[in-house]
Order: C-alpha cells, then sequence, then structure tokens
C-alpha cells in the first residue's frame, strides 16, 4: 500500500500560509483538529505501515517546534513528554503510535464478532 499520499496531504497543510504563522499553541491546535483528523480517516481504513505512523509523528513534531527545510529548531520538550495527558503534565496529544495499536485493534475485534465482514 503506498501511503505517501498521506504523509502529502499533511505536508500540505502544514505549508499553508497562516498556519507558519501561528503560535505554539495555535500549532497545536492545528496538530490536533486537522493533521490528526486526516491521519484518523485513514487508519480507520487501513493498518498504516510503522514508517507511516513514525513519518506522520515526525512531520508533527517539527511542525509544533516551527522546524523548516532551511532552519532546524530543538525541541524544547519530548515528543513522549508532549503525549501524556494534561493531568500528569503532558499537552495531551495522542501519538500516531498509539491511536495506530487501537485501530488495528477496533479492525481485529470487529473481524473476530462479525464473521460476514469481510
Amino acid at each position: 500500500m503506498e501511503c505517501q499520499v498521506l504523509i502529502d496531504k499533511i505536508t500540505e497543510r502544514i505549508k499553508t500560509t497562516y498556519a507558519r504563522q501561528l503560535s505554539y499553541a495555535g500549532r497545536l491546535h492545528v496538530i490536533v483538529a486537522v493533521l490528526f483528523s486526516i491521519h484518523s480517516f485513514w487508519r480507520s481504513v487501513f493498518i498504516l505501515p510503522q514508517r507511516v505512523v513514525k513519518e506522520v509523528d515526525k512531520k508533527c513534531r517539527e511542525y509544533l517546534w516551527g522546524t523548516t527545510r532551511d532552519r532546524k529548531k530543538v525541541a524544547l520538550i519530548a515528543w513522549d513528554k508532549i503525549c501524556v495527558p494534561k493531568k500528569y503534565g503532558g499537552l495531551n496529544i495522542k501519538g500516531c503510535g498509539n491511536w495506530n495499536v487501537a485501530s488495528v485493534g477496533k479492525l481485529i475485534w470487529q473481524l473476530a464478532l462479525k464473521e460476514d465482514s469481510l
């Protein structure tokens, strides 16, 4: 399965003019609302390879911290710390890796309960 289209769609949304001029909070909201919704649609239909999941997480990380092709910015907080719930000090982002495991489990559950679903 070719998933380059997913990565291209996410990259296209990141490179829009309004998205580059947002604050950290605005970029965080774009990640949660827009980028993960694109990923959510794809993962509900396909089982995504680990390479694609890591690439989507990388694009979201780079977008949050403002890294571009021309300049590399240092992350202020590790991505693993950001993906922790707010009550434990994180920003409540659910990483693509966790969502991918959950969606694969959901697909397996649906196959187990409905024998005629294939």
